[in-house]
């Protein structure tokens, strides 16, 4: 296999890198070869099936898991199945971004398959709603909390009462409807935190199948969540309520869970193949590579200058084909890396005498939604982070990543290769680097199974459902859902603690199930007595998570000013910022009544002229936050409600230091790992302590953090 027959008409491998001397190698040049699927006998509409699609929709059980690469057709095959069966079903997505994405997505497939989809969206009003109805044949309804502020904001209303005007509108019988959204919003109508909850959890019930998308994309509180709420919806195993369909490129733990959990789980596998069957399909294209090895995560300067002239020289690099609307897509793994990368890019372009505009986008979480947007143009390039690797479908001829686990890599390098042939540059951890510099020709399977063995693969901590710990997340969702009505409570109390205990038993009841290998959560936490639940609901960090929500598991938000020439837009935009992101940036704390004019209105509804905003200026190396404990603090072993005197929250600005302690000492549970460093899982939200060994794990992580520490003694006690 010669490079040169794979890419006609493009660069010669000069164009793949010029890497400096004293910053990086110049890496190995390697292929890697297509991959392909195998093809069915049927058609629905336009589209010829793969056999997975076929066994998906035929499969007789109830409970089923679809295991497929990028790029396979997952969406369509949970779809034929809902059509075929005729079974309204709600689709949910990890992300809003995704939800967003999958909208568009969904109404091609169904017009590609023969149907008329009625789009409900942030731009649909209540009354084309029902008008269009007639024309159209199946519903596709966006319901996410981002499309509900539009809507709310448009139509006037509570979010509630528009949820509920919706579903009931469109619920006719004989009518099909999909109703894509996030596990949050499913969440919070269970917990009656929506105005007309109940008739909303009605009209959840009256869908019949729940497809869960992507999902080995959920870990620890939120893994624990969706599947404590999934099975409170499909109620009996025996006899479930929900057809259930999980699709997922999964390994590891979150299969280990859903096997143990699930005794009717149907698994249909799709793994591509190196050479074209008889009767296939090419689902990947061959990619040129240069494999660079790394150590550490890209941070340097030398880094962020080497990268964007890579960035540039193949965005004037030429091929073969249309104009595609990313040209260049670079994806890495620090957010303020990919912003320096993206100034330098942009820096570059625009010091070039032929005037040509610099058409650099930028995709992470540094990106707030508001200032989001679908790329509209040609040959842009698109500069982000992890926030680019799921949902997106590119078809990019030229791809420069960062990766270092398995779950990244193998998602950013399927960014490119989907439709046409791609060159890419990735940078990855020495293992891999060093096996795949063996030869110059890899098949695609051949590239994932080395993968696998060279790379770590982040855990779900699929463990944590069947911990002790677990029962934190089952007494806050109970409790959440029986707030007394204001006009209900006095002055001590505003729970309904009798309605709660039976929730929580309720809650346990429908998960008895749930295990993973021989753990069982049924057995881990055990069956109190009335009297003793009742005082479990009233300990006090449960309240506390109940009361400030723990849906993502990191500290409140804060309004933040993000310029416009951080971001990349023609004007600054307001939005929310985590307080852990303010510490990664360099700014100032101002009050929001000097903004007050220029902040949207559903930021009003959430905070008020007296809250602080937080007006970032650039995203140079700023100087983190440290935990001060007392002695009697240091010496505790549970999770707990860290308050002053025994936690300070230390920075070198005032400001930051005490709008810091403010939301530590009301809004968040922590746990203190002491064996918490800067090699542990990037995921966990923590704050290092001065001058003692470990951090204090923030929100809900830290019951996954305790986990990790019980679970360690219990195997050491089994030993």
């Amino acid at each position: 296999m010669s490079i040169e027959s794979l890419f006609p008409g493009r660069t010669d491998s000069g164009n793949l890198g010029r890497w400096s001397e004293d910053s990086l190698e110049s890496g190995t040049e390697i292929v890697i070869g297509p991959a392909y699927a195998q093809l069915s006998d049927e058609t629905a509409g336009r589209y010829s099936l793969y056999t997975h699609q076929v066994a998906l929709s035929g499969d007789p059980s109830n409970v089923v898991l679809l295991d497929a690469p990028t790029g396979s057709g997952k969406t369509l095959a949970a779809l034929k199945r809902v059509l075929d069966r005729s079974s309204p079903a709600i689709f949910v997505y990890p992300t809003n971004s995704l939800v967003k994405n999958q909208v568009d997505a969904i109404a091609d497939l169904l017009e590609g398959l023969g149907h008329t989809p009625n789009i409900i969206d942030s731009e649909s009003s209540m009354n084309e709603i029902q008008s269009r109805i007639e024309q159209t044949s199946i519903d596709v309804i966006h319901l996410t909390g981002e499309a509900l502020e539009a809507l709310a904001d448009r139509e006037g209303g509570a979010k509630g009462g528009i949820i509920d005007a919706i579903l009931t509108g469109t619920h006719k019988e004989g009518r099909m409807r999909l109703l894509l959204t996030n596990p949050d919003t499913i969440y919070l109508a269970f917990i009656n935190r929506y105005k007309r909850s109940g008739r909303i959890f009605e009209q959840l019930e009256s869908f019949k199948t729940l497809v869960l998308d992507e999902f080995h994309l959920y870990s620890g509180p939120l893994l624990a969540r969706i599947i404590f709420l999934v099975n409170v919806l499909i109620g009996n195993q025996k006899n479930p309520a929900y057809d259930l369909v999980f699709l997922s490129a999964t390994h590891g733990d979150t299969l280990d869970l859903l096997r143990s959990t699930y005794s009717r789980l149907s698994v249909i596998e799709a793994p591509p193949v190196a050479e074209e069957p008889p009767k296939g399909r090419q689902i990947r294209y061959p990619t040129r590579c240069r494999v660079m090895s790394l150590t550490r995560v890209l941070t340097d300067d030398a880094h962020v200058a080497d990268a964007a002239d890579e960035i540039v020289s193949l965005y004037d690099a030429d091929f073969d084909g249309a104009h595609p609307q990313v040209k260049v897509l670079g994806i890495f793994s620090s957010v303020s890396f990919a912003i320096r990368v993206a100034q330098r890019v942009r820096e570059i372009l625009a010091a070039r005498e032929d005037g040509s505009e610099a058409k650099v986008r930028q995709l992470h979480g540094f990106i707030p939604r508001a200032a989001r947007g679908h790329v509209d143009d040609t040959n842009t390039i698109l500069i982000g982070t992890s926030a680019i690797e799921v949902g997106i479908d590119f078809d990019v001829p030229f791809l420069v990543f960062e990766a270092h686990d398995v779950g990244s890599f193998l998602q950013r390098l399927g960014r490119g290769g989907r439709h046409n042939p791609c060159t890419a540059t990735m940078f990855v951890p020495q293992p891999l680097a060093d096996r795949l510099a063996e030869r110059s020709d890899w098949a695609f399977p051949e590239v994932v199974s080395q993968s696998h063995e060279a790379l770590a693969e982040l855990p779900s901590y699929a463990g944590f459902l069947c911990s002790p710990q677990a029962k934190k997340i089952l007494l806050t969702m109970a409790l959440a859902a029986n707030r007394l009505p204001r006009s209900h409570r006095d002055r001590r109390d505003r729970f309904d603690w009798e309605s709660a205990a039976d929730l929580y038993g309720m809650l346990l009841n429908a998960n008895k199930s749930v295990s993973i290998g021989s753990a069982c959560l049924r057995n881990r936490v055990e069956v109190s007595e009335r009297r003793r639940i009742i005082s479990d609901l009233k300990a006090y960090a449960v309240k506390v998570m109940v009361t400030h929500g723990f849906l993502r598991g990191a500290m409140n938000s804060v309004i933040a000013l993000y310029p416009a020439s951080f971001i990349g837009t023609s004007t600054d935009v307001y939005a929310e910022m985590d307080i852990f992101d303010v510490f990664k940036t360099r700014g100032s704390v101002q009050s929001a009544e000097k903004h007050w004019d220029r902040i949207p209105a559903v930021l009003k509804r959430r905070h008020t002229k007296e809250d602080p905003v937080y007006v970032m200026r650039d995203v140079s190396r700023s100087e983190r936050p440290k935990i001060v404990l007392t002695g009697d603090a240091l010496v505790r072993y549970r999770t707990l409600v860290y308050q002053e005197p025994q936690c300070h929250f230390k920075h070198s600005d005032p400001l930051l230091s005490a709008l810091g302690q403010k939301i530590l000492n009301r809004r968040n549970i922590a746990f203190h790992w002491r064996s918490a460093n800067r090699y542990t899982d990037y995921r966990i939200p923590r704050l290092y302590l001065e001058g003692e060994d470990g951090a204090l794990v923030i929100g809900d992580w830290a019951l996954v953090a305790e986990y990790l520490v019980w679970s360690r003694k219990e195997g050491e006690q089994e030993e």
